[in-house]
């Protein structure tokens, strides 16, 4: 189900494309926030018949593949000034 409160749309996602970020997840039947951080190396679009959602391929320093940050479970995102951690501020 959409989560009605996601701020990302497919055309500002592409801005991210190479850029360091901190991405905040939320997930309906998950009661705390998913952070990630990472740099966006991609977008999915969606493709009717193929994919049905839009998605950041976010790849952190140190990790062997990117993970997929569905737009509509993005919470927030921000430009990251550095690579450690994931805050709530």
């Amino acid at each position: 189900m959409p989560n009605p409160t996601h701020i990302l749309d497919a055309v500002t996602a592409v801005g991210y494309i190479g850029k360091p970020v901190h991405v905040e997840l939320d997930w309906d039947d998950d009661p705390e926030p998913f952070c990630r951080s990472g740099y966006v190396i991609g977008i999915v679009l969606p493709v009717k018949g193929v994919q049905k959602q839009a998605y950041l391929m976010v790849m952190s320093p140190g990790e062997d593949f990117p993970v997929e940050a569905y737009l509509e479970d993005i919470r927030s995102i921000r430009i990251a000034d550095q690579m450690e951690g994931c805050g709530h501020d």
